[in-house]
């Protein structure tokens, strides 16, 4: 009971950990091995508890879903595509007697995303089409990861989390001229977070 009460008290002092000064540079490797999306994200440490993300990305691939009928119609589809992702992210350590950002950490984000899909095969009952697709707007989110600092220098991270995208969707016929427009929508989506990062940490001493 003694101990209990000894943790509780100074409990609030073992989350105050110390600071470590500099940056990370970081990729979210996975997005350049398979789905060919470069990516840069700076991460400026502020004090001890405190850091701000600033996210740069290419999307050169995405997902779709063509609809229509038959095993795995409306399963996503992996399509080649342009377009980029920009997002700035505040992040909050839970550190235990460690050095940030070598700590627990949950985080909230925005960002913007712009895609664009040239000549993808969607299908309405009988009725398919070859349209070119733009889907661009604006997300936010929040993600619980843990991130650790090898060697001194090399980081290592994972994450999870959620977050909402209002989609603006444009749907262009790419054939028939007096309705090339054939959708435009506004809607929530969905986006679930799972990622893992590698960098460098440029300290300072």
């Amino acid at each position: 009971m003694k101990r209990l009460l000894i943790l509780f008290i100074l409990f609030p002092f073992l989350l105050h950990g110390q600071t470590s000064k500099g940056f990370l540079v970081k990729t979210l490797f996975y997005q350049d091995a398979f789905y060919h999306n470069p990516n840069l994200i700076v991460e400026k440490l502020l004090n001890k508890k405190f850091s701000v993300e600033l996210l740069m990305a290419l999307r050169n691939g995405d997902w779709y879903i063509p609809g229509g009928k038959g095993l795995g119609a409306d399963l996503p589809h992996f399509i080649r595509s342009t377009g980029f992702t920009i997002g700035l992210s505040g992040r909050y350590y839970f550190t235990i007697r460690n050095v940030i950002p070598n700590s627990w950490f949950v985080s909230g984000k925005i960002r913007y995303n712009d895609t664009q899909i040239k000549n993808a095969h969607l299908q309405t009952g009988a009725y398919s089409r070859t349209v070119n697709l733009n889907r661009y707007g604006p997300e936010v989110g929040v993600s619980l990861g843990r991130h650790w600092i090898l060697l001194k220098h090399f980081s290592a991270e994972i994450y999870f989390g959620g977050g909402t995208y209002y989609q603006f969707y444009k749907e262009e016929n790419t054939f028939d001229a007096r309705d090339k427009f054939l959708t435009k929508q506004t809607t929530f989506v969905f986006r679930p977070y799972f990622g893992m990062t590698l960098g460098y940490f440029f300290r300072k001493n």
